[in-house]
């Protein structure tokens, strides 16, 4: 637009020199630890801001994709844990075909290779709450557990009310619950008792919608005495695959969830899904930090190939007359790294509210590795594109160059 709105005969003169004065200018000349090319180098870019600014810009996007998409894996091993390593801590999850005394836990500890057996207790329930209704399992929670702990998103144990209902933030969120509400009950299970209770917490969790009573409470809850749904069993690795086995055989048993087949499906999937992913914005990354620096680079090498070719006349090394313009590269790249990593934060954790759901919420774990490899990844592709450039600028026609323009 600019060049169509020039006058024919302006746009024929000869360009105007650049100039150099100003502001910052005179803050360079004050700054006496700067040498003279690295004051060249900083006032040509600070004389084209916006052209700075968008190369800037453009490596701190490529730097922000790599980061938003790598952190996808840190953030699910963050739920893993959190899941299953802080709050479902048990080996072996057995469930009974039907409700049973919890006198049959003693019958489980006495197996060869049990370590440790907590109970388990879960019916389904229909929750409702206004028009709202739910249909979900009430768990039981029993107070100083070691195996079976409920935790937040932070990681922090919490217990469980003697009186109410600690509810998921997720359920939370479907069914329009608040601390205080009162939360009305139906049973599906035993007796169907109805009943309305006060809901006293809200916990943030990682997977599912749970709601939890006490143990003691759900019992009261079913009319029921000191009953189980299942058990939770922390097993001897040596022994594991026995005793199995013969879990497996035993005719009051409905299944055995082991721990570790639930962990490896999860990592498969997301190994599967979000490898591919990370592998194409990677690749996506380095093309976008490709692109931005070779186009600056070649824009400021056609500007000045007159001026560094004259320096080279002059007696300047090669390698002092690449500073001259890799220099300018290394700068833009160098400001563009933590703009790049705040941006690609920013990303990763509104990814990661997108992403969560009902079934699971993805809590935010980032690692500073991942921003680390991130910088590496971007600086490397900036190095592999300013070695073109430099091999471009070496092989200058300074004949050709130096020619008096007609």
């Amino acid at each position: 637009r600019r060049a169509a709105r020039l006058p024919p005969a302006e746009a024929m003169r000869p360009p105007m020199p650049p100039s150099y004065g100003g502001l910052v200018a005179r803050a360079l000349i004050a700054v006496r630890q700067l040498d003279e090319p690295t004051r060249m180098i900083l006032r040509d870019l600070t004389r084209q801001p916006l052209r700075s600014s968008l190369s800037i810009f453009g490596i701190a996007c490529a730097l922000a994709l790599y980061i938003a998409s790598a952190s996808s894996t840190d953030n699910i091993d963050r739920m893993i844990d959190l899941a299953f390593d802080r709050a479902e801590r048990q080996d072996l999850t057995v469930s009974f075909v039907e409700p049973r005394d919890a006198r049959a836990l003693f019958e489980l500890a006495r197996l060869p290779g049990v370590r440790r057996v907590e109970p388990a207790r879960a019916v389904t329930a229909r929750l409702r709450i206004g028009p709202r209704v739910e249909r979900q399992a009430l768990s039981g929670a029993l107070a100083g557990a070691d195996l079976s702990r409920i935790v937040d998103l932070d990681g922090r144990a919490i217990t469980a009310p003697g009186f109410g209902v600690l509810a998921s933030a997720s359920l939370a969120r479907k069914l329009g619950l608040e601390r205080g509400a009162m939360l009305d009950i139906e049973i599906a299970e035993g007796r169907k008792p109805h009943v309305r209770l006060p809901v006293t917490g809200i916990v943030e969790s990682a997977l599912g919608t749970p709601a939890y009573l006490s143990m003691q409470g759900l019992n009261r809850l079913m009319l029921e005495g000191d009953v189980v749904s299942g058990a939770l069993l922390a097993v001897d690795p040596l022994q594991f695959d026995a005793l199995y086995a013969r879990l497996k055989d035993m005719p009051m048993i409905a299944s055995v969830a082991p721990r570790t087949a639930a962990i490896r499906g999860i990592r498969a999937t997301v190994s599967e899904n979000m490898g591919m992913v990370t592998l194409f914005n990677t690749g996506f990354a380095v093309m976008i930090v490709f692109g931005v620096v070779y186009n600056a680079g070649r824009v400021m090498l056609s500007e000045r190939a007159r001026d560094l070719a004259s320096l080279r006349v002059l007696g300047y090394r090669r390698s002092e007359v690449a500073y001259m313009l890799l220099g300018s590269l290394a700068v833009l790249t160098l400001v563009a790294l933590p703009l790049g990593c705040g941006l690609g934060v920013g990303l990763a954790w509104l990814l990661m509210m997108q992403f969560s759901n009902d079934l699971y919420t993805i809590p935010f774990g980032m690692r500073a590795a991942t921003a680390a490899q991130g910088v590496l990844v971007v600086m490397a592709a900036t190095t592999a594109t300013t070695l073109l450039l430099a091999r471009r600028m070496h092989r200058l026609d300074l004949v050709r160059v130096l020619k008096t323009r007609e």
